[in-house]
């Protein structure tokens, strides 16, 4: 369904985007460092872009979730072997979709 995604993360008429903000709202250590983990979801920066991302394994099969939401970009990586690095693999494939660095 064209659209949908943008529906939910853009523009809240899925969703409010005051909760759409406090998703992406970070927390910190007592030090008062960031963690960069905000309410299941790691917050962080890839080539100059902000980046909303998580993943995880269970018996064998691996996931990896990553979006961009400046480039209204999602990339998910779904493996059936343990060993494959799934985190990378999604890296790859929106290094394809951002283009060369600039």
């Amino acid at each position: 369904m064209p659209g949908v995604g943008r529906l939910g993360f853009y523009d809240g008429r899925v969703g409010r985007l005051d909760l759409i903000k406090t998703l992406y709202e970070t927390g910190s250590l007592n030090d008062r460092r960031p963690t960069g983990y905000a309410f299941g979801l790691y917050v962080t920066t890839y080539r100059g872009l902000r980046v909303v991302e998580h993943g995880g394994d269970l018996g064998g099969y691996r996931a990896w979730l990553k979006r961009f939401p400046d480039r209204h970009l999602i990339v998910a990586c779904l493996c059936n072997l343990r060993d494959i690095p799934q985190g990378d693999l999604a890296r790859q494939v929106a290094d394809v979709f951002l283009g060369p660095v600039q």
